[in-house]
């Protein structure tokens, strides 16, 4: 079973879900997330206190509150705490506290779907359908408002039973990546590998061999170039000509 969490750090970064749940890497307390607990349980004890909910609206003064929201679904293989869930009679709207500021006053990807996710779980252990939620951003005091549609529903990960599983083979190890990485750099070293970080191609030339040139105008010339950039080959494959 994943965690509500879990979905929100892979759309950030999928490595801290590889250096969590494969490398147990142990996480060591830092102030930034004593400071985000500091900074929940105040807006939790404001909101207690506030007549109506944390978006002001009108019509949500009489709403039931409900902090800390312990939810579990097999069915989703998905499991979370909510901040805060405002309950009326005609809807059930999960809101999620975030410490740090929005993005230009929208929301972060990685934060609509852990709502999202969130709002699975209300709709699974309610038995309702949740048409909308908010997200807090405390360090511009920002109240953003998600609605749930079909669109974003068929996006997040089908978790389920169904499809937990894996594979096995005796030839399996275990993989340090952040040993691997460091292994590959110095051995790059030793073999005189002209490492050159931060520095974006911005175009090739095939004349005579191949033209590189980079972001900060530098130069480099070489007989053979292998594209070993990922995504971003997309871009750079059309401007190597075909050469027989």
């Amino acid at each position: 079973m994943i965690t509500v969490s879990d979905v929100k750090q892979y759309l950030y970064c999928p490595k801290i879900i590889y250096f969590d749940h494969v490398l147990h890497i142990p996480k060591h307390p830092d102030q930034k997330l004593q400071t985000g607990i500091e900074m929940h349980d105040s807006i939790t004890a404001k909101e207690k206190r506030r007549k109506g909910a944390i978006f002001y609206d009108p019509e949500l003064d009489q709403a039931e509150k409900m902090f800390r929201v312990e939810m579990e679904s097999s069915t989703l293989g998905l499991r979370g705490v909510l901040d805060y869930l405002v309950r009326t009679n005609r809807e059930f709207i999960p809101v999620d506290y975030k410490f740090g500021q929005s993005h230009k006053g929208s929301i972060h990807l990685n934060h609509k779907y852990q709502l999202a996710a969130y709002a699975l779980l209300v709709e699974e252990s309610f038995k309702t359908i949740v048409r909308r939620g908010f997200i807090h951003y405390s360090r511009d005091q920002k109240n953003v408002q998600i609605d749930f549609g079909d669109e974003i529903r068929r996006r997040l990960p089908g978790a389920g039973p169904e499809i937990v599983g894996g594979t096995y083979s005796p030839m399996d190890g275990h993989l340090n990546a952040l040993r691997l990485f460091r292994a590959t750099h110095t051995a790059m070293l030793v073999a005189g590998v002209d490492y050159r970080p931060r520095q974006a191609v911005v175009s090739i030339g095939s004349n005579d061999g191949f033209r590189l040139f980079s972001s900060d105008a530098a130069e480099v010339r070489a007989a053979r170039i292998v594209l070993a950039a990922g995504l971003d080959n997309r871009r750079l494959a059309p401007m190597v000509a075909r050469r027989s």
